[in-house]
């Protein structure tokens, strides 16, 4: 079990050096807590739980790889125009489940519902109770951030037909 918390520790370690010139790769960052939660488990003695956030690192190492990829692929490339937009008005939720996770996993927005916390971080100080993200209110105008420099324009709707961020 040690030899394979310590394997995906220096695959993750060596993943790491590649990113290191993206500083806003939320993959890297996810990779890195999980790092620090793997060292803080196993010097505790808690070898499984090692083991699980090593696993978790190595994957989230892998994304940011691919990230990175991307990246420099679309530099290398001419720059093309994606539409995402940039606001977001909240619906009710028996109409569209509206909430931070659902909106951040909408494919135009972030097409990924883990990254919510960007979008509550954002609005936090336009909220009715900012301490409680799960408060949000039909009729919010939400501001999408941009993750990696995206060009964001409009307020969303579901009727146009947007790129898929990411892809």
């Amino acid at each position: 079990m040690k030899k394979l918390v310590c394997m995906a520790l220096a695959i993750f370690s060596a993943t790491m050096l590649f990113a290191a010139s993206y500083t806003d790769n939320t993959y890297q960052k996810l990779a890195d807590e999980y790092t620090k939660k793997a060292k803080i488990a196993f010097d505790s003695g808690h070898y499984d739980d090692a083991a699980e956030y090593s696993q978790k690192a190595a994957e989230n190492a892998a994304l940011s790889k691919e990230y990175i990829d991307r990246m420099m692929a679309r530099e290398n490339t001419s720059p093309q125009q994606s539409t995402f937009p940039e606001y977001y008005i909240v619906d009710s939720w028996i109409a569209t489940k509206d909430c931070y996770w659902n909106i951040s996993a909408l494919p135009c927005v972030y097409n990924n519902p883990f990254l919510w916390k960007r979008i509550y971080q954002e609005n936090k100080q336009n909220m009715p109770n900012p301490d409680n993200p799960n408060l949000i209110k039909p009729g919010m105008k939400i501001k999408i951030p941009s993750i990696n420099g995206e060009h964001r324009e409009g307020i969303y709707d579901p009727s146009k037909t947007y790129s898929v961020y990411g892809k």
